[in-house]
């Protein structure tokens, strides 16, 4: 019964997301690089902490922020209309994606997170306007299999957004072999923190308390998963000289019943001197308690990815990881971690004393984070991003050409190309590459820029139509697919004049048919439209020499000006 009204929901919402593909393309034209960040914000929170990050160094998006101001919410009413915000405006909205943001309900003594995510996402679809991108921070093979509701969950934000962020290969790989494909997946890392201060360590030691001790840090939320208790348990065996930081307190209820065993064990033990609870530390304060540490450990019993790791490589301290699949992928790569075994305490102990006796291997793991720092850093990753969004737009507007009126029009422009072609108004490329034109042209950067990494071996220029930066006779065939509409008439003819004087043999063009019985309204009366052609307007633009052919249900005017006797 379960699994039916599941699958019935599933393929509703698809339905829905279907339908409104047309409502989104239309929208796609008027949008500028508006982005709808749907995150937590301005609570202790890891998920609000990653957004401020990335929020921080966009350079090219324009954000639009919409906080999840209730995260634990048993009210639908609260997500359905957080989906109306997040979509309404169009553009692109970016969901930060974590069970524990989109609610929970008590049924029956168990809690079930991430429910508001459903009637976010059917309302996000049923009355917003946006393409869609989804940050997985959170992706466990074990609660796959454990949880039908997490499994659920994941699927279903993940078959409903355009484009799917995790954080390593594992989980891409994952996720690419439980679902059958990874088209829509991408792998994008956390972010190193960019700011790091670096201070005196004995300084910053005395400003704690802890002159002439070597300090072991572990930073963070304490929850069980995290494994302090380990190091609590080990601190016996290690010199009176060393002590254990904990910089971080618990964020939810049930971590307070952990974190009350932790202070109670320290004191069974009779290491309150060896141990200070620091409790939750605020970005000001990093740079203090961390310059006071020695080594970091992070003794995870399991973690999807790690922004602690983060911040400890950006401030090049020395850590000790367990060796849980996620720590394997990135010391794989960079070497950046010293590894010990999940949940065995003698190995935990015995790599704590090798890092605090071993300066070669301490000099060895700060130049190597020095190198995650560079590849990783928040800039480099908020870039990533502004990259996968402008991928996703030009995929979104290249959905139109799949229509057969389009294809014929493009086949047209191909079969009548002369020579070496010039495109005017190329946007990201698609008809460059299906009709394989030598340049494009373009007055928007943004679309150049995507269009340059569709088409790296092809050249770009950035200019204006109106006023074009070429000598005449350049070309051999210029081509101004579905351009001149989009400019008020008398625009339209100077850039015909301008396309005229550089074309060598050969002009094409392409405009809506305006003069046909019930035209479709979507395609002839578009906002960004300024002039409706008709076969009066164009006769009256390009003259009588011209050869005009229309696609097979006469939606296209295919005009076709040829500028030598031999091509005529």
């Amino acid at each position: 019964m379960t699994g039916t009204f599941v699958s019935m929901l599933y393929t509703v919402a698809n339905k829905l997301r279907a339908r409104l593909i047309r409502t989104r393309l239309d929208h796609v034209n008027k949008q500028r690089f508006v982005i709808n960040i749907v995150t937590t914000w301005k609570i202790n929170c890891g998920i609000a902490t990653y957004s401020s990050f990335l929020i921080n160094h966009f350079k090219k998006a324009q954000i639009r922020l919409v906080p999840i101001s209730k995260p634990h919410s048993s009210n639908p009413v609260f997500f359905l209309v957080s989906g109306l915000k997040a979509g309404r405006e169009g553009g692109i909205v970016h969901i930060q994606f974590e069970y524990g943001i989109f609610g929970r309900l008590k049924l029956f003594g168990h809690s079930i997170t991430g429910w508001g995510v459903i009637p976010f996402f059917l309302s996000l679809l049923l009355f917003g306007k946006a393409w869609v991108v989804t940050t997985l921070h959170e992706i466990s093979p074990d609660a796959y299999e454990k949880f039908l509701w997490k499994k659920f969950l994941t699927k279903f934000v993940w078959g409903l957004s355009d484009a799917v962020i995790v954080h390593n290969q594992r989980s891409k790989e994952f996720l690419s072999s439980y679902h059958g494909i990874n088209r829509k997946i991408h792998v994008v890392p956390m972010g190193t923190y960019e700011k790091p201060m670096f201070l005196d360590k004995d300084a910053c030691k005395e400003q704690l308390g802890l002159s002439g001790k070597r300090v072991i840090t572990i930073l963070g939320y304490v929850n069980r998963e995290k494994g302090h208790d380990m190091l609590i348990d080990i601190l016996p065996s290690l010199n009176p000289d060393i002590c254990l930081l904990i910089a971080g307190g618990p964020r939810l209820k049930h971590d307070e019943l952990y974190y009350k065993e932790l202070q109670t064990k320290v004191h069974q033990l009779g290491m309150e001197q060896r141990v200070t609870f620091y409790g939750f530390v605020p970005e000001h304060e990093l740079s203090l308690v961390l310059n006071a540490s020695d080594i970091a450990v992070l003794p995870y019993r399991s973690v999807t990815e790690s922004g602690i790791l983060r911040i400890l490589i950006s401030y090049r301290l020395p850590t000790l990881t367990s060796d849980v699949e996620s720590f394997r992928e990135i010391n794989k790569k960079y070497d950046c971690t010293e590894l010990f075994r999940k949940n065995d305490e003698a190995d935990l102990l015995k790599k704590i004393l090798f890092l605090l006796d071993s300066d070669k291997r301490v000099a060895q793991l700060t130049t190597n984070c020095e190198k995650v720092f560079k590849e990783t850093r928040w800039s480099v990753v908020a870039e990533k991003h502004e990259d996968l969004y402008l991928e996703v737009l030009v995929h979104a507007s290249d959905e139109t050409y799949r229509e057969k009126r389009h294809q014929e029009r493009m086949e047209w422009l191909k079969r009548n190309i002369i020579g070496n072609a010039l495109e005017v108004g190329c946007g990201t490329g698609f008809v460059m590459r299906y009709c394989n034109v030598d340049v494009g042209l373009d007055i928007d950067r943004l679309r150049v820029f995507f269009a340059k990494k569709r088409l790296p071996l092809k050249e770009f220029i950035i200019a204006s139509a109106l006023y074009l930066p070429l000598r005449d006779q350049t070309f051999d065939t210029v081509m101004l697919p579905e351009i001149l509409e989009h400019l008020p008439y008398y625009q339209a003819m100077k850039v015909h004049n301008e396309c005229t004087r550089i074309a060598r043999r050969t002009l094409l063009i392409t405009v809506p048919n305006a003069n046909k019985t019930d035209y479709d309204k979507s395609l002839v009366e578009n906002p960004e439209h300024k002039w409706f052609p008709t076969i009066n307007l164009v006769k009256n633009m390009v003259g009588d020499k011209m050869k005009m052919d229309f696609t097979s249900q006469r939606d296209f005017f295919l005009i076709k000006l040829s500028l030598t006797k031999e091509d005529v």
